[in-house]
């Protein structure tokens, strides 16, 4: 198993290598210096931090959390109807369907704002 392991880290290693070197050899014939930075890595970095920035990434979760809070209330009365001994909680559909539209609804201008 130790052999496996040490298999791995060299084959990791040897790829970081090659994606490295290839890198290197792209931005010669370019005629940049490997690790100057141009206006266009500038505009690229902006892009980058734009895309995933603090409130875009706790919008995306937010609304994430909040469709799934949507389904899982629609699922509570759709698995009761399949159900014939169970009982329609539709409390628990509408605090969960009620919750999640919110968290959907906070999470909008958090995306939005971002751009």
């Amino acid at each position: 198993m130790r052999v496996m392991e040490i298999a791995v880290i060299i084959f990791v290693a040897l790829a970081t290598l090659a994606i490295l070197a290839m890198f290197v050899r792209s931005r010669a014939r370019q005629g940049i210096r490997p690790f100057e930075i141009t206006d266009e890595d500038k505009a690229d970095f902006q892009e980058v931090r734009r895309e995933f920035g603090i409130r875009r990434v706790l919008g995306g979760l937010l609304g994430m959390l909040g469709g799934v809070l949507v389904v899982g209330g629609f699922l509570e009365v759709c698995s009761s109807l399949f159900d014939s001994f169970a009982e329609v909680d539709w409390r628990t559909m509408v605090v969960m369907t009620a919750l999640g539209v919110a968290l959907v609804l906070c999470a909008l201008p958090l995306i939005r704002q971002s751009r």
